[in-house]
């Protein structure tokens, strides 16, 4: 849900659970899924008494997201045959492709945030404007790290980790349909900024990066 939705949409109960999903639309509530794709994916839409009136004072904000009475939540996502719902990522993060093939970087965040040794990670579109490619930066915990591989050398640095980092990321790459791979890798023991929710502000995380600080998996060194 979100606080414009007072603020759950979807939810689950221990009768009511699918691992993936975010749970079934409530009893009273109305959601749906507009143009979706192939893969029924496209952003879910609400409408129901909870949904706010609009934002105080800020017309324009309210016409970008109320549309026909519905209230577009920039989330994409799809809904099962049996009503569970599952998000996808968020429409102004995902990252389209030259072929038309979508990257949502939700997905591939949480794969690489259960590595032992990421505090927190990013997926963007890296590369030509036209023709982006999926990107990973991982801030890492040094402990971690040295036990995740203790031939790293003492005082290792940021480029030496991302040598091994690389083996687990072309792992990954191994067990997702070729558009999805990890083509890009930074990695840094400093935490990005964040909101005061905690999320990553991708766009001044990525301003950040210094020159050199992104590799190509076609340089990484063989460790």
């Amino acid at each position: 849900g979100l606080t414009e939705t007072s603020p759950v949409i979807a939810g689950e109960s221990v009768q009511c659970v699918r691992y993936g999903s975010v749970g079934k639309v409530m009893r009273g509530i109305e959601a749906g899924i507009e143009d979706p794709d192939e893969n029924g994916i496209g952003e879910l839409w609400t409408n129901s008494p909870s949904v706010m009136q609009g934002y105080y004072k800020d017309q324009s904000a309210t016409d970008e997201v109320i549309r026909n009475g519905r209230f577009y939540t920039g989330d994409l996502a799809r809904i099962d045959s049996d009503g569970f719902v599952f998000i996808a990522g968020r429409r102004k993060n995902v990252i389209v492709l030259k072929n038309g093939k979508n990257v949502y970087p939700e997905e591939l965040e949480d794969i690489f945030g259960r590595l032992a040794y990421v505090t927190e990670c990013m997926v963007w579109g890296y590369g030509d404007p036209a023709d982006p490619l999926p990107a990973l930066k991982i801030v890492y915990d040094r402990s971690a790290a040295a036990l995740r591989w203790p031939s790293l050398p003492p005082g290792f640095s940021d480029e030496d980790l991302k040598a091994y980092v690389w083996q687990d990321v072309k792992a990954v790459n191994d067990g997702l349909v070729r558009y999805k791979h990890i083509s890009y890798l930074a990695a840094s023991g400093k935490p990005m900024p964040k909101t005061s929710t905690m999320k990553v502000k991708k766009a001044l995380a990525v301003a950040e990066l210094g020159p050199g600080e992104v590799s190509h998996i076609s340089s990484a060194p063989v460790v």
